[in-house]
Parts: C-alpha cells; sequence; structure tokens
C-alpha cells in the first residue's frame, strides 16, 4: 500500500506552483502601479526599462492566443511612449469623425505640458477653423490618395512637415491609420492618440451635424428627421467607397485597419487588423465615458485645462455652440426599426470592434485608477 503522504505530493507541488503564481502577479501589479505613478508625473529617468506594464497586462489577456505579436506592439508602444516623454518624440493624432475628435483635438491644444511648439510660430490654421492639421500638408484629405504620398517615406515626410511647423504634433482626419503602423520602423518615434464612440450614435450624429447632410435652407444643421434620405445602403457604400470622411459603414474598422481606400465591403480580416493596430495606441478616448477614461493622456503627460473653454466647431475660446448634445443624450431613438436594422447591418463589423475597444478601454481606466489609489 502506498503511504497517504506519497499521494498527497502531486497536490502539495499544485499548492507551492500556485503560490510561485501568485506572486509572480502580486510583483506584475506592483510594477504596473509604479509605472503609472512615474509616468504620470512625466519623470522620464525612473521609469523601468521592462517591457512589462498594465498595458501588456490587459493585451496579453483577452484570449485569443497570438501573445508574441500583441508584446511586440506593447513593446514598440513604450519605446515610443518613453521618447515622448523625454520630448524626443511625435504624437500623431487620429481624428475620428464625429466621435470627439474636434474636443480632443481642442483639448490637447490647451494642455500645459507635452504638445510643444518648438518655435514662436502662430498655428497652421484658416480663419473659419481652428485645427490640429497642418492645413499646408493637408487639410481632412485623404492623403493616402496624394501624389506624394508612399507608405514607407510616410513618418519621414510628416516628421518634416512638423518640423517646418515648429510643432510636435499632427492630426490626420481624412484617411485611416497607417497601412504599416506596426512594421515600418518610421513609426517608432511616434505614439498615437484617438477616440471612439458607438457606431450608430456616430452615425446619427453626423446625419444631424455634418453641414454636408443639411444644404437644403429647409433642412438646418442639428435635425434628423430631414436627413433620412441618405439611409440609403446603394448611397451610404458609395460614399464609403471613396473615403472614410464621409464614411456611414463599418467606420472604426476601415480607419483602425489602415485599409480605407477603394475597399467596398471590410471583411473579418481586417477586422483584425484594426485590433491588433488599435494595441498600438497609448490613448483611446469613449466618448461616451470621456471623463472616466481620457485619464490616458495623463500617463503622456497631458495635463489638460477644463474643456468649456472652447466652441466645439473648433474655435478657441468662444462660446457653446447652441444645440450641441447633451452627455446623456442619446440620437439613437430618431431612427425607425427599419433605419435602425440597415444601419446595424452595415455596421456589423464596428459594432463588434466597438464593444471588443470599449471593453479594453474600460479595463484599462481600472487598472489606472487602482494605480493611483
Amino acid at each position: 500500500m502506498v503511504p497517504l503522504r506519497r499521494r498527497s505530493r502531486p497536490a502539495r507541488i499544485r499548492l507551492r506552483l500556485a503560490f510561485i503564481l501568485r506572486l509572480a502577479f502580486i510583483f506584475a501589479a506592483i510594477s504596473c502601479a509604479l509605472y503609472y505613478a512615474v509616468t504620470s508625473h512625466g519623470n522620464v529617468s525612473n521609469i523601468a526599462s521592462s517591457s512589462t506594464d498594465c498595458h501588456s497586462l490587459e493585451r496579453l489577456d483577452d484570449g485569443d492566443g497570438r501573445v508574441e505579436d500583441k508584446d511586440q506592439t506593447t513593446r514598440l508602444r513604450l519605446e515610443a511612449e518613453r521618447r515622448w516623454l523625454a520630448q524626443n518624440g511625435y504624437l500623431y493624432m487620429q481624428h475620428s469623425r464625429k466621435a470627439g475628435g474636434t474636443t480632443l483635438c481642442m483639448l490637447l491644444r490647451h494642455n500645459s505640458k507635452g504638445l510643444v511648439r518648438t518655435q514662436a510660430m502662430g498655428w497652421d490654421a484658416d480663419k473659419s477653423r481652428e485645427t490640429c492639421q497642418i492645413i499646408s500638408l493637408c487639410r481632412d484629405c485623404n492623403y493616402k490618395t496624394r501624389n506624394w504620398y508612399s507608405a514607407e517615406k510616410l513618418p519621414s515626410i510628416l516628421v518634416g512637415a512638423m518640423n517646418n511647423s515648429g510643432r510636435n504634433f499632427i492630426e490626420m482626419e481624412g484617411a485611416g491609420v497607417p497601412i504599416d503602423l506596426l512594421t515600418n520602423p518610421g513609426w517608432d518615434s511616434f505614439i498615437f492618440v484617438s477616440t471612439i464612440r458607438h457606431p450608430i450614435e456616430r452615425v446619427a450624429s453626423a446625419l444631424r451635424g455634418d453641414p454636408k447632410y443639411h444644404r437644403n435652407p429647409d433642412c438646418p444643421v442639428g435635425q434628423l428627421n430631414c436627413t433620412k434620405s441618405y439611409i440609403q445602403e446603394r448611397h451610404i457604400l458609395e460614399a464609403c467607397s471613396r473615403g472614410i470622411y464621409s464614411c456611414l459603414s463599418n467606420y472604426f474598422v476601415r480607419m483602425f485597419s489602415g485599409r480605407d481606400t477603394n475597399v467596398p465591403s471590410p471583411s473579418r480580416v481586417m477586422l483584425e487588423e484594426a485590433k491588433a493596430n488599435f494595441l498600438r495606441f497609448s490613448c483611446v478616448v469613449l466618448q461616451e465615458q470621456w471623463d472616466e477614461t481620457v485619464g490616458c493622456l495623463g500617463i503622456l503627460g497631458m495635463h489638460l485645462n477644463m474643456k468649456g473653454r472652447f466652441n466645439v466647431v473648433g474655435r478657441m475660446s468662444a462660446p457653446l455652440a447652441p444645440g450641441n448634445k447633451k452627455s446623456n443624450e442619446s440620437y439613437i431613438e430618431g431612427f425607425s426599426s427599419a433605419e435602425m436594422g440597415l444601419l446595424l447591418r452595415l455596421n456589423e463589423l464596428d459594432m463588434e470592434f466597438y464593444e471588443w475597444a470599449k471593453g479594453f478601454i474600460l479595463r484599462s481606466a481600472a487598472l489606472r485608477s487602482k494605480s493611483v489609489t
């Protein structure tokens, strides 16, 4: 008969392994807290050289098994953030239309640290609208269709434009993220920030607030009912085939995948590419929960002022425009069941991407909150 103590040996081994794993998790959590505590104060010299942080823990734990790719993406992102905090890098703002993009831009312009102009130069903007774009290079344009565009050379083109304008940041709105975001070494010195919003709310906001849908004087900006003629599948897909600027179908998948030009219908491959590129972003703010999620900018040394000091149509220190959406107001209620069904079908991949991204953003915000308590 086998002695009882020998029978229990596997159980003792499992307990020891469990104890070791718990110690490893506690160590990672402490490292995470230290990382955020240091980076939130902009002290670059004390940042640990380890590539493991709260973001990487989140990114490695969403169940699809692709650990190596995500760990490499995390390393790229962390290195870019270190360069930025040392004022040796650049910020690329991917403007999400009708998803808080202008709000993010104006907040960045108000911040007291982070974005810099290396020369005493005015903002590169026209008289009608202040912006974070470099107008002389590209105003709301799809840069991927410009004759100067080269995917390989784009990082150096943007760096040259920023240096000429005396700044270390740029905003892009008319095109999606760089197609080679994860593979082109030229992007290693860039941090990326953006926003995201419920896809159908974004569509409703565009129909209500984009002047292109309100050219008829009987259909003033802010009205939704008089723009419903645009909710036609053929019309929507034709607009998306020309680019993402006025696209109302799977906008976020197109934008974050980088395959936003001449793509009639996104695929699940593009959805996975969008997720992979999303993980390279240092900060993506959730429009519906702005105050809870905008803290990711603090990690980048962005000390932001109050957002009520500018008009959301892009004028600094102007009164808030009348009729702006309240944070708890839903635009979706204005759609019929048939219209809602069509828009959901045309944004099926976006809805999946949004729910995935929202979960990631909120988990990251919860980790930041715990690290400072």
